[in-house]
């Protein structure tokens, strides 16, 4: 199992095409992606504008898939027109 984290930080005018945009991309992942457990957009309580997307892939070809669809590949870039600053990404192996 795969873990990986992505923290995005909108920009104020551009918060609702953003979630548009992603919750679009939440959609397009569970579909069609079965090797994909868990692909979610959270939002922080105390900072509106910071999102979470938590990832969890069975294992790396997965993830692999899941970096060569179509729907990422057009997403990123409009997406990162409506960021603030640039995403952090981390990903993680578990601990047994």
């Amino acid at each position: 199992m795969i873990t990986c984290t992505t923290i995005l930080k909108s920009r104020e005018d551009s918060r609702e095409p953003f979630e548009r945009l992603l919750k679009a991309l939440v959609r397009n992942v569970r579909e069609h992606e079965p090797g994909t457990t868990l692909f979610q957009l959270v939002r922080s309580q105390t900072a509106p504008l910071t999102y979470l997307v938590i990832e969890q892939y069975v294992d790396n070809d997965a993830l692999a898939f899941h970096s060569r669809t179509d729907y990422l590949k057009a997403t990123v870039p409009e997406m990162l027109t409506y960021l603030e600053e640039e995403p952090k990404l981390d990903s993680f192996d578990p601990v047994e």
